[in-house]
């Protein structure tokens, strides 16, 4: 389950044959990923369910679940969608809203 992600600890997630040293070095990089992990649990809760993050999000559940379990870091697109749907709170469930960029103008070719 997502909200278990926390709680296992870096010697629970890479087992006990690893040693201590490889240990500290997985739970430096889980406290690294913290922040992503607790918004994206977070966006689990919102929407009931990894799997209608995943869809959300449009990535792969295998993806999703590594980053919830503080394997990697999700890619800030992933990231900012999941504030997205923290912040709609429980209006999330519905159709996503557009997403507009503000870009930059080219420098025109022409005189």
């Amino acid at each position: 389950h997502a909200l278990d992600a926390l709680g296992g600890g870096a010697r629970g997630m890479r087992g006990a044959g690893h040693g201590s040293r490889h240990g500290a070095c997985w739970a430096k990089r889980m406290e690294t990923h913290r922040p992503y992990t607790e918004a994206l649990l977070a966006a689990v809760d919102t929407l009931g369910g990894e799997k209608e993050l995943a869809d959300r999000l449009g990535v792969d559940a295998k993806d999703l679940h590594a980053w919830l379990q503080g394997r990697a870091a999700p890619p800030l697109g992933a990231f900012l969608e999941a504030l997205d749907v923290i912040a709609a709170g429980p209006y999330s469930r519905r159709h996503p809203r557009a997403r507009v960029a503000v870009l930059p103008e080219s420098p025109s070719t022409t005189n």
